[in-house]
């Protein structure tokens, strides 16, 4: 079941009753778009504006150097200021993820920037909530009676996870959590945090403009499971946004139990 379930995108809802917390979750099959209705020139940043910063790239020799893990694992320590990761064996999903990024994905500037960004962003993200986890006197609440939300693409799922988020018994991590997940609780970060995700979604519009329409996302907005399992690079998200098929077989061939291990201790 749980195999089944992240084969799609997914969201996350933890409901309140009469145990501490109780978790659901919400799955969202990959959107789909028709070529047909995309005008031209409106999905996307202009293509020479792309291709100046490839030949760029190319002509300082950072396309040709590859992203290593052990690399921004020391980095993401550093910048975090910690080293401790938890128990969440992630390497190894890691380096075949950068492998295949590297051989099978074409990546230009733009794509390694972004890749290079998410993964030094999902380590820190490690570091801190294991900080936080150690940092903190009290035990996570109870999980129970998960509620799934299943349905073909574009069928409706996401308004469905939206309109379960807008009663009060039922708590949803927002898209603002799943980036700044370690500052809940700190309103003032909170509010920073929120307004820093609302810039980089202003920035995402930007370079695919046609993403809104197709699945609507603000920082406040739920977000979805595949990107909470990333953090442990278990999750199909980054199928859905490079050409990786050495990173998909590892996922088959080696199940999903760890990913939503994480997604519960995420949860929690």
């Amino acid at each position: 079941m749980l195999h089944k379930h992240f084969r799609g995108e997914g969201s996350s809802t933890v409901e309140f009753g009469s145990s501490p917390a109780t978790i659901a979750s919400a799955e969202i099959g990959p959107a789909q778009i028709d070529p047909a209705q995309i005008g031209p020139g409106k999905m996307g940043t202009p293509p020479l504006l792309l291709r100046a910063a490839d030949w760029l790239s190319d002509a300082a020799g950072l396309l040709r150097r590859p992203l290593i893990a052990d690399e921004l694992i020391e980095i993401a320590q550093r910048r975090a200021g910690l080293n401790d990761f938890g128990e969440w064996q992630f390497l190894p999903s890691l380096r075949v993820l950068l492998q295949s990024c590297e051989s099978e994905a074409a990546l230009g500037a733009f794509g390694r920037f972004a890749l290079r960004w998410d993964v030094l962003r999902f380590l820190e993200n490690l570091l801190r909530l294991r900080a936080a986890e150690k940092a903190s006197g009290t035990p996570a609440p109870a999980v129970e009676r998960p509620i799934f939300v299943t349905g073909l693409p574009r069928s409706g799922t996401t308004f469905l996870h939206s309109l379960l988020m807008a009663d009060k018994a039922n708590m949803v991590p927002h898209c603002w959590q799943t980036i700044d997940p370690a500052i809940v609780g700190d309103a003032t970060g909170e509010t920073r945090a929120m307004r820093r995700v609302d810039r980089q979604l202003k920035l995402f519009r930007w370079i695919a403009p046609d993403f809104g329409a197709m699945h609507p996302i603000t920082a406040t907005a739920p977000q979805e499971c595949c990107e909470i399992t990333a953090h442990v690079f278990a999750s199909l998200r980054f199928d859905t946004t490079h050409r990786v098929p050495s990173y998909r077989a590892l996922l088959e061939n080696a199940g999903h139990r760890g990913a939503y291990s994480f997604h519960l201790y995420f949860l929690e």
